[in-house]
């Protein structure tokens, strides 16, 4: 006997749906050149994807629209006395998966009230049900936090690991992890050994790859007794470990809000999943 669930089922199969992987906000520096150059920055990137040489139009940082069959770049510009805007959508078909396509979506503005700002979506548009991908923040925004600079509640975003090495380091962290204003997880890798870290991940993937979306630290055994004198041993990490410390965190939290992997576990697949 035919269903109406078998009818259907056909018609499911070639349902183009669309998935949100990721969002990023952070702030741009307050120099007068900040969007320009995090614009130009944007539009190096899309020109390698685009299905062709941007407009004249593109480069002068006005709106313009380029149709490229599954390349099809665009933007728009908002010039007007309570807002300066640009936004770009950007296609690019996956290299792998046929009919998948990653579109990429950019925002820059500022408002005479407060500094430029950046903000940036991620999305792809496929038939897949259920996707099988692990997140990663696209080029344009590990470009822009190298060469223009961007922060997140007052701290600068990194596209490498930072190394907590010394005093200086070790309060900057802890002062980190503890600050009200912070709006980004901090994901710690616990080493042992300076000279023989002996990664359970490769860290510098995973800084690049969550850089607008989390900061990777690595610590030694003498960060971790501190984080313990600071908050408590249920809410630090040791021996290889490594721990996802999300915005407010203090002594007093619940230590499963912020999980926990241990050593003799590879967690760099998991963490796409618990960062969005």
């Amino acid at each position: 006997m035919v269903t109406f669930k078998d009818v259907l089922a056909p018609l499911a199969a070639r349902v183009v749906r669309e998935h949100q992987v990721l969002h990023v906000a952070a702030d741009l520096s307050t120099d007068d050149d900040a969007m320009d150059n995090a614009r130009r920055e944007i539009l190096k990137w899309a020109q390698k994807r685009s299905g062709g040489r941007l407009p004249q139009e593109a480069m002068a940082g006005n709106s313009f629209e380029l149709l490229a069959a599954g390349r099809n770049s665009s933007a728009v510009k908002v010039d007007l006395p309570e807002i300066h805007a640009w936004a770009l959508r950007q296609e690019d078909p996956d290299k792998t998966v046929a009919g998948r396509i990653w579109t990429s979506e950019a925002i820059l503005w500022r408002t005479p009230d407060r500094p430029p700002r950046f903000a940036a979506r991620l999305v792809v548009v496929s038939g897949e049900s259920e996707l099988d991908i692990v997140p990663a923040a696209p080029g344009y925004i590990q470009q822009l936090t190298d060469q223009v600079g961007l922060t997140s509640g007052g701290h600068p975003l990194a596209t490498r690991p930072w190394y907590i090495g010394d005093n200086d380091a070790q309060d900057a962290f802890l002062d980190l992890l503890e600050d009200p204003k912070r709006r980004l997880p901090v994901v710690v890798v616990s080493v042992m050994d300076r000279e023989n870290p002996q990664f359970t991940i490769d860290v510098e993937a995973l800084a690049a790859g969550l850089c607008g979306l989390a900061q990777v630290a690595i610590i030694l055994p003498y960060t971790s007794w501190a984080l313990t004198d600071r908050f408590n041993k249920r809410l630090s990490v040791f021996d290889r470990g490594v721990r996802i410390y999300f915005p407010g965190l203090d002594a007093d939290v619940d230590p499963y809000t912020h999980p926990l992997w241990l050593g003799s576990r590879s967690v760099i697949a998991e963490l796409g999943g618990v960062i969005p």
